[in-house]
């Protein structure tokens, strides 16, 4: 009898630790998602800003806003949907990141994002 009641006991702790866990795994997306929000803004506004510019690596770094465009990926449980990239899927098949690397992948990108922005202020 003492074994059942063990049993059952440890189910339901294996229970709440997933269902924990999965909580965790949704902040985490969460997380990158609005980091990807945040960095599509982000490269709209420079790419605006530098179409218009005087700026000597103008068409360089519009091509480096361009490249991490390209790059974007949809995360697991988000849509990602891109102004001018109708039809166009960024879904691939073979980015296997964890969650705690694409979270990293987008903090990453809004880092670099920023660097841009940074250097473009007068």
């Amino acid at each position: 009898m003492k074994s059942k009641g063990f049993f059952v006991l440890l189910v339901i702790v294996l229970l709440f630790s997933c269902n924990h866990k999965n909580e965790e795994e949704k902040k985490l997306l969460k997380q990158a998602f609005e980091n990807q929000q945040e960095a599509i803004a982000l490269m709209q506004r420079l790419a605006d800003s530098l179409k218009g510019a005087e700026y000597h690596h103008k068409d360089s770094l519009l091509e480096v806003i361009h490249t991490l465009e390209e790059g974007l990926f949809a995360i697991p449980g988000y849509d990602l949907v891109l102004e001018g990239h109708e039809g166009h899927d960024h879904g691939d098949p073979n980015v296997a990141l964890s969650i705690s690397e694409i979270v990293a992948v987008h903090e990453e990108l809004l880092k670099q994002l920023k660097q841009i922005q940074t250097l473009l202020r007068p």
